[in-house]
């Protein structure tokens, strides 16, 4: 995935999988642990520079929808805790 957009889009799939996995109801109470754990074991290759790409260079209408919002700040906050 070279585009901001794709690798928005993969990650925001990989969050979604993640909370269809805990339950339609998970809190992020339930969400970040998982997702520290799965980062971690999952030796995710430069994940912060990643995050700062599509931080910097997405579109912004594209997370104007409230799932997508929700699981790029998930995702920013994870990574700042790891």
């Amino acid at each position: 995935y070279l585009t901001p957009r794709d690798k928005l889009i993969c990650l925001l799939e990989g969050c979604n999988a993640l909370q269809e996995s805990l339950g339609a109801d998970a809190s992020a109470d339930e969400i970040v642990p998982v997702l520290i754990y799965t980062i971690i074991r999952g030796k995710i290759w430069q994940l912060h520079s990643n995050l700062q790409y599509i931080s910097r260079f997405h579109d912004q209408s594209l997370t104007l929808a409230s799932d997508r919002a929700y699981h790029l700040t998930t995702l920013l906050a994870t990574a700042s805790f790891i």
